[in-house]
């Protein structure tokens, strides 16, 4: 019966009742200690001198590991120069195209505003570029313009390639919460971008014909109104006045101190845009070329081409973008100088 009730004991129960029976060792041998009423304390009944287990410092103070040291005088305010590096680029959400992004890199200035010890406020201007690549296999669409002569004229034309090369550049305004945690510092928030894309374009393969319904002739091989077959196009065009995106931004680094004035740190960044990145309607383009088709024609003789680059070109037969997601995407690592105000030094406590 008794080994019966023994084995309902866990491991925690054993271990409950060792530790209890330490704890009153311990208190006995510090009360017998003792050589007078005045030197016992309600301390020394409760620890100990010899309960190494009570006293020990099992997790070190933050003073130790740097993360706090309440003597020493609060960061009040930062001014930051950094410089960065990584991966990122324009992605491309839409299953017909192929993308890669090539990387880019970033540059800016910060002013840092913190309200206590830990939190503040962060805001500045930043600088970042970005190369990307994008490949579309066969595409076909079709517009209808007026000619010189006042003919309705109705192109048909297929591409067996698209192939452009992006230039992203970013204006930003950071606006961000950030946190002071010993040497640590991060931020969070989101960033107000206007967007620069400049773009090479290469189209290869190109069939065009073009049909006037009011004679019910079709045109399939003349340079005058540039029907028929062409091997490539290639093109270079940029969008200046793109919509406003928002990023949302993360970043944390690690201070080294130079000296009183001056620390070092080094960190990483992550942007990502929670809104797409849209040239709708944004290409510089000639007056007379039809829309926003991703191959059109002027109206000048002989008629000449002119492409305009996914991100911005409509499929005129479906009345919808060609790709209809974009998303501005970075990450890397980043170095900054930063200069450093602090509060008033904080008194040391003195005890009784």
């Amino acid at each position: 019966m008794i080994f019966g009730k023994l084995k309902k004991w866990s491991f925690g129960h054993a271990l409950l009742v060792v530790a209890f029976a330490l704890a009153f060792l311990s208190v006995s041998e510090s009360v017998s200690a003792q050589t007078s009423h005045k030197n016992f304390t309600k301390k020394n009944a409760y620890t100990g001198k010899s309960a190494w287990w009570l006293n020990y410092q099992f997790f070190p103070a933050l003073e130790q590991i740097g993360l706090s040291d309440d003597t020493l005088p609060d960061l009040k305010h930062r001014l930051s120069f950094h410089l960065g590096g990584g991966y990122g680029g324009m992605r491309f959400r839409d299953d017909f195209v192929d993308y890669s992004m090539k990387g880019g890199g970033q540059i800016g200035a910060r002013y840092s505003l913190f309200l206590n010890k830990y939190f503040g406020f962060r805001t500045g201007l930043d600088f970042s570029f970005s190369t990307s690549n994008a490949h579309a296999d066969y595409f076909e669409d079709y517009y209808t313009k007026i000619d010189e002569e006042n003919d309705e004229l109705r192109y048909d034309y297929s591409i067996d390639e698209v192939d452009e090369k992006y230039r992203l550049y970013l204006f930003q305004l950071p606006v961000q919460m950030v946190g002071k945690f010993g040497n640590f510092t991060t931020g969070l928030g989101l960033k107000f971008a206007i967007p620069v894309l400049a773009y090479d374009q290469t189209l290869s393969g190109i069939t065009n014909t073009g049909y006037y319904p009011a004679y019910d002739v079709l045109v399939d091989d003349s340079w005058v109104i540039a029907a028929g077959y062409y091997k490539n196009l290639a093109s270079e065009h940029s969008y200046t006045r793109c919509q406003v995106i928002f990023i949302a931004t993360v970043d944390v680094e690690y201070d080294i101190k130079l000296n009183d004035k001056l620390s070092l740190g080094i960190g990483a960044y992550f942007d990502y845009s929670t809104s797409p990145l849209s040239a709708r309607g944004r290409h510089i383009t000639d007056a007379a070329s039809a829309g926003e088709a991703l191959l059109s024609t002027t109206n000048k003789v002989p008629v000449q081409f002119e492409g305009k680059s996914m991100v911005s070109a409509m499929k005129e037969n479906e009345s919808k973008e060609v790709v209809y997601d974009i998303r501005y995407f970075s990450a890397g690592l980043k170095v900054s100088l930063n200069i450093n105000w602090y509060g008033d030094p904080k008194p040391r406590f003195k005890p009784y």
